[in-house]
């Protein structure tokens, strides 16, 4: 083909025909430049390409990190709940002291043992240093992302220290003042470590202030798991995702196969006047609070408990639907706690 295009602009030259050479040459340069700039085209398609699967692989690894926390999250959420209630059967005396005696370790863990909870951000971390090749496709989920890691991440360790603190300065002082620690340590639970955790004024006030520490640290790891899970169903959407969901998020019963979601969703007035709204966004059913002194709440993830019936997943709020005669959804009763009497909410 080289050897055709050279005799033929020799032929154009020889035959004294110079305009049409040029005109030629003109073309020849054309062609030169589309297909560089093909070339440039494919080269910078096949980059862009790179840099897409380099943030997609980042994400996808966001959200194994994400069913991690959303496993141990659930497991402390348990923890700090079963803490609180062994403190409050104790100070309200709901059980008989022998309970406590016979649960002795668990008992002394209230006042003495720590468990920290650490959320995994590496790969946070990672995508953070990619935000310059982040396709603009992705953007919407960094607030997530960020509000999760950033501003929730950094409450949930400044509350653990606080826990830490507490805990560490009361074991400071016991261990200086009572010759019983050293059995303690051994895990010899004499009758004098019985009868200090069980009987002393100075265990029962560290266990009212153990009570309110572990309730923060409660409500800030529930709002983590919460948001873990949006994250983990905001990553799926972006990603066009449509594998099937994983055992630890199908536990929290969000399949909503039992309702008509559009039923369900709208706005509700309460009878102060508040209202908050039922969303579906990113295959979830969310509560959208009331904005209160100018604070907006974040929204909370709604499970599904049976036909017509909604609650939290991170609390016990629950919601029971109610129809009319032509089974439109009309509000609901509300129940802010699971012992407290419902609230009847309209339905706009």
């Amino acid at each position: 083909m080289i050897k055709f295009f050279r005799k033929f602009r020799q032929k154009l030259l020889s035959g004294n025909k110079f305009s049409k050479y040029l005109l030629y040459a003109v073309g020849e340069i054309i062609l030169v430049v589309i297909g560089i700039l093909i070339a440039l085209y494919i080269n910078n398609e096949n980059e862009e390409r790179i840099k897409e699967e380099q943030v997609a692989n980042t994400l996808k690894q966001i959200q194994v990190e994400l069913l991690n926390d959303i496993f141990e999250t659930k497991t402390y959420s348990k923890l700090y709940s079963k803490k609180i209630t062994m403190i409050d059967e104790f100070i309200n005396q709901k059980r008989p002291i022998a309970y406590f005696d016979e649960n002795i370790s668990d008992f002394i863990s209230l006042t003495f043992g720590n468990q920290t909870l650490t959320i995994s951000d590496q790969s946070f971390l990672r995508l953070k240093e990619q935000i310059d090749i982040l396709p603009g496709k992705y953007n919407w989920i960094l607030p997530y992302l960020n509000r999760l890691y950033v501003e929730n991440g950094s409450t949930f360790k400044r509350y653990s220290e606080i826990s830490n603190d507490v805990l560490i300065e009361f074991k400071n002082k016991i261990f200086d003042q009572y010759n019983w620690v050293e059995d303690y340590t051994e895990y010899r639970y004499t009758s004098e470590v019985r009868e200090f955790f069980l009987t002393s004024e100075t265990n029962r006030r560290q266990l009212v202030k153990m009570r309110q520490v572990l309730k923060t640290d409660l409500e800030v790891v529930n709002v983590i798991l919460d948001q873990s899970i949006y994250c983990y169903f905001a990553i799926k959407k972006a990603l066009n995702d449509t594998s099937e969901l994983p055992q630890v998020i199908k536990e929290f019963g969000l399949d909503y196969e039992q309702n008509s979601i559009s039923d369900l969703t709208g706005t509700y007035t309460r009878n102060d006047k508040l209202k908050f709204k039922i969303e579906y966004q990113n295959n979830q059913l969310l509560l959208i609070p009331p904005v209160v002194e100018n604070v907006r709440i974040e929204a909370f993830i709604l499970t599904e408990l049976a036909k017509d019936s909604l609650g939290q997943i991170i609390s016990t709020e629950k919601f029971s639907f109610k129809r009319d005669a032509l089974g439109n959804v009309i509000g609901c009763d509300y129940y802010p706690n699971e012992n407290d009497k419902p609230v009847f909410v309209t339905k706009q």
